[in-house]
């Protein structure tokens, strides 16, 4: 009985080509890997719970051995021939890409690789790194767009929740909008996904919410970070002794309904307190480095030209005609712009 491919090889075999590439690190000197590097094309793997010699031969019914004839088993194994380390394989050569697949060889294949055998190559799928990319891609923008539009008062209740410290979180406590925002900026360009998941887990939203009762006076926290009571003074959690208040609270608000009921009210009280203030608009994080650049001195208005000098130089590093310009250029930190002026 023939071997039934698992679906995750059905539908590799879907793709038009696949890219073999070897998993060896690179020399250090060009062309990095070497021209011609043999696969094994004859091999025994670790499947089904048994031991299988597998073997690529073009137009044979299966790569596993023992489902051929006995004739068909005095056939040789083909050559696969990795040139400057990767080739393309079309997916029409149905054998090749099984063997391959379940292969020793291959990198991913940890439960059916015998001990003896090296690994040598990895197959990439292209489609799918290329969607991967985006997803990538999107994730960064996503959290980027929160950092740059979120209003800094949940901006700041989030960094004081991610923080390591009672000495970080009373540093956020004070910091200027565009210090802060920056510096989220950052978090948000090599780990996004920190951002984006504060913003679902219920234990992190409960300390938002908790530092963001706290910046508005809605509640306080005793000086020894024990305690959190109204700002009329009656103490409502007491977290035991060696744990901070704030992460005892978040984390019982979501487990208790007693305290989860609090939680709501803080909710309410934050509401009121806001109604009672004008916030002013937020203004984007690029232009407030404008701003911050043109009172330092580090770029120059001239009309409607926006310049940026450089000491010791008579032409300026960057010219831009229109503060749309430079806010779309250090958006892109073109030219790494950003490092000039901030």
């Amino acid at each position: 009985m023939k071997t039934e491919f698992s679906p995750e090889l059905k539908g590799l075999l879907q793709k038009p080509s696949l890219r073999i590439q070897t998993a060896r690190k690179p020399s250090h000197k060009y062309p990095y890997w070497a021209p011609s590097e043999l696969v094994t094309c004859e091999c025994e793997i670790n499947f089904d719970g048994r031991t299988r010699l597998i073997r690529y031969v073009k137009g044979m019914p299966s790569i596993f051995v023992d489902e051929w004839t006995d004739e068909d088993k005095k056939k040789r194994p083909e050559k696969i021939k990795l040139r400057y380390g990767s080739f393309e394989a079309s997916t029409s050569d149905t054998n090749l890409i099984a063997y391959l697949y379940y292969s020793g060889q291959n990198k991913a294949n940890k439960e059916t690789k015998m001990p003896i055998t090296d690994t040598l190559f990895e197959i990439v799928d292209l489609e799918k790194r290329s969607e991967d990319a985006v997803k990538k891609r999107q994730v960064h923008v996503e959290a980027e767009y929160f950092i740059n539009t979120a209003p800094i008062q949940d901006l700041r209740g989030i960094a004081m929740a991610l923080a390591k410290s009672k000495s970080e979180v009373d540093s956020i406590r004070t910091e200027e909008e565009f210090t802060l925002r920056f510096k989220m900026r950052n978090l948000a360009l090599t780990k996004p996904e920190v951002i984006l998941n504060s913003l679902k887990s219920p234990e992190l939203k409960n300390k938002v919410l908790i530092y963001n009762a706290l910046q508005n006076g809605v509640i306080k926290m005793s000086d020894d970070n024990m305690m959190l009571s109204w700002k009329d003074g009656d103490t409502f959690v007491t977290a035991p002794h060696g744990m901070g208040v704030v992460d005892w609270f978040a984390d019982l608000a979501d487990k208790n309904e007693d305290y989860g009921d609090i939680i709501k009210n803080i909710k309410i009280a934050i509401g009121e307190k806001s109604r009672e203030k004008d916030v002013p608009k937020t203004e984007s994080l690029e232009e407030q480095i404008v701003q911050r650049a043109i009172k330092n001195g580090k770029v120059v208005q001239s009309g409607n030209w926006f310049l940026v000098p450089v000491e010791g130089e008579e032409e300026p590093k960057f010219k831009f005609n229109g503060k749309k310009n430079l806010i779309s250029a250090i958006e892109d930190n073109e030219d790494n712009i950003v490092s000039y002026i901030y």
